[in-house]
C-alpha cells in the first residue's frame, strides 16, 4: 500500500491517533478500531446511512475492508481550533 503522510512536529497524540485510526481502517485492522469506539456509536456516512451500535460497525467494516486498500494520503489533520 502506498502511504501518504506529511511529517509534522509528532508532538500531537490527537494527530497521532488520528492517522493511526486511517492507517487501521486502510489495513484492515479491526481490532484496533473497535477498540477505540463506544458501545454506543453512531457511525454517519453524509449522504449514504447511518450505522448504530458496535456490533454494526464491526458487520460493516467486516464487508468493506475485504476490498484492498491501494494508498492512502493524509494532507492535513485538524484536530483544534
Amino acid at each position: 500500500m502506498k502511504i501518504d503522510i506529511p511529517i509534522d512536529c509528532g508532538n500531537s497524540p490527537r494527530k497521532i491517533f488520528i492517522k493511526d485510526f486511517n492507517l487501521a481502517f486502510a489495513n484492515g485492522d479491526l481490532d484496533f478500531i473497535l477498540d477505540h469506539l463506544h458501545d454506543d456509536i453512531e457511525w454517519e456516512m453524509v449522504g449514504e446511512k447511518t450505522v448504530s451500535g458496535k456490533d454494526s460497525i464491526r458487520f460493516f467494516l467486516e464487508k468493506v475492508t475485504k476490498e484492498k486498500t491501494e494508498s492512502v494520503s493524509l494532507h492535513t489533520i485538524i484536530t483544534h481550533d
